[in-house]
């Protein structure tokens, strides 16, 4: 009889973990994008002082979604590179586990940044601090992020300000998204290691000293 014709890895694995390296990046980095462009009107806030608004925590959350994005899609051309075209492959194994790697600590990071930021600046609570004098808010030399100064805008002065009410509620959830992105981002870690740790892992086992 014939040897029996080897059989490949299966494509539905392989489907399975693609979709599942994409759940955890698209969907929350898609909904944190959408959140952070909310309106926000910078360039037209009479500030007496230019840096009362910093931009830090902004750019840090946009970067965690396109991080995200980045590092979800490239573990899954990994995943199926690794396991359909080029098996065994040691240098798309190490490129898909860091991408995993990667966006883990990233994300980690950029959680830490946004929350120490927001602790760091948090909204005044009276006009005494924060007031409006001449057609301009005088902050007194106070730095807000974005969420806090649609907040602080929203509680003191929300008839000069309509717009902020609705910015505070999805700066506030943006932030939130950074939770989230730190689980999806421990999970597509995992995830980047099954197809990989054969070809990056079985050998270390194979030449591993035998116990006396």
């Amino acid at each position: 009889m014939p040897p029996p014709k080897k059989q490949g890895r299966d494509k539905r694995t392989t489907l399975a973990l693609v979709l599942a390296c994409l759940v955890c990046g698209v969907p929350v980095a898609g909904t944190l994008l959408s959140l952070e462009i909310t309106f926000f009107p910078i360039d037209t806030i009479p500030l007496k002082q230019p840096d009362a608004i910093i931009n830090d925590s902004h750019i840090a959350l946009l970067a965690a979604a396109f991080l995200a994005l980045i590092a979800s899609v490239c573990v899954a051309l990994g995943t199926v590179s690794i396991r359909h075209l080029t098996p065994n492959n040691a240098f798309v194994g190490i490129m898909t586990l860091g991408f995993g790697a990667i966006n883990f600590a990233g994300q980690l990071v950029i959680l830490a940044l946004v929350y120490i930021s927001n602790a760091a600046h948090p909204e005044s609570k009276s006009t005494i601090e924060v007031k409006f004098v001449n057609g301009q808010y005088d902050t007194g030399g106070r730095q807000f992020t974005h969420e806090t100064f649609s907040c602080m805008m929203g509680n003191l002065y929300l008839a000069r300000e309509p717009w902020s009410t609705n910015a505070c509620s999805e700066y506030h959830y943006a932030r939130y998204c950074t939770i989230l992105l730190v689980n999806t981002g421990f999970l597509l870690l995992g995830i980047s290691y099954w197809p990989v740790r054969k070809t990056l892992f079985a050998g270390q086992k194979r030449s591993a000293p035998a116990k006396v």
